[in-house]
This record gives structure tokens, sequence and C-alpha cells, in this order.
């Protein structure tokens, strides 16, 4: 009887040992999370000033003009999902790059991120003073399996 206690406490004593090592490879993993390269075959999300959904992007326009320039200090960057949404973009089979536009925009500049969670600021571009537009995070190299990710914005004219 008392070998099967034995025996039963050297299991029990691995049992936890293995417990708190995957346990802490799991909680080192989850200190970084969404960081590195991008790669192919990886679903992504694009993010404007921190939204990955309805974002606002502040605008200086002139008194009587229908475009203005996007207020300093906005950014965009691109990150892996906690959640997978429809808006969410996928590098394809060849992705190692996102190039990232905003329009509607007389001016199309294209940022391009090869990391995941550096943000970049938002162009100075001219862009309407109000209404909305697309922040559209494309991966590159195409391929057929590649998918854009898409990011609703509102332009908010801030000197108004």
């Amino acid at each position: 009887m008392s070998r099967m206690l034995v025996t039963a406490a050297k299991l029990l004593a691995v049992s936890t040992a293995l417990s708190v090592l995957f346990a802490g490879a799991a909680g080192a993993a989850g200190a970084q999370p969404f960081s590195g390269k991008v790669r192919p075959n990886q679903v992504f999300a694009g993010v404007v000033n921190g939204q990955q959904v309805n974002a606002v992007i502040k605008v200086v326009c002139p008194v009587s003009g229908t475009t203005g320039r996007i207020l300093h200090g906005q950014n965009w960057e691109v990150t892996l999902p906690e959640v997978i949404s429809i808006n969410d973009g996928n590098t394809g089979a060849l992705g190692t790059s996102i190039v990232a536009t905003l329009g509607p925009s007389a001016v199309a500049k294209a940022v391009v991120f090869k990391t995941y969670n550096h943000p970049k600021p938002l162009p100075n571009i001219p862009v309407p003073c109000s209404g909305s537009g697309k922040a559209i995070f494309t991966p590159a190299p195409g391929s057929p399996s590649a998918k854009a990710a898409v990011v609703n914005v509102t332009f908010l004219n801030v000197a108004a």
C-alpha cells in the first residue's frame, strides 16, 4: 500500500512540474503577442488610430474647403488579431509585406509594413473634410489566396 502512495506522490510531483513548465511557456509566449515579421499565410488586421473598425481620422480644413490635411500625430499599423473578423486580411501564399493606402484621396501614397505592431504616421495627403473612406491593407506580393484588410474610416474636420 505504501508503495502505491509513493508512486502516486511521484506522479503528482511530475504532473505539477509539467503544469508549471507549460504554464510558464504559455505565459512567456503571451508576454510578446502579435510581434514579428509579416509572413505568408497569416491572418492580419489593419488598425487606424487604434481601431480595427470605424476609425476616426482628424482633418484640418480651410474654412471654405472641401479637402484638408490629416492632423499630425495619428497613425496606422498592422497586427495579428486576437479574434478573426470579416474585415481581416490574409497574407496569402506569398505575402511578406502589407501595403496600406487611404482613400478617397487625390494623391495615393502607399505605406509599407513588414512587421506587426510598429505604427507609422498616417501620410500627409489631401483627404475629404468630412465623410467616409477606407484604409486598405493589401498583402504583397499578391497571390490568389491573399486578401486585403479594410478599415472603414470617418474624416472629422477639427477646424470646423
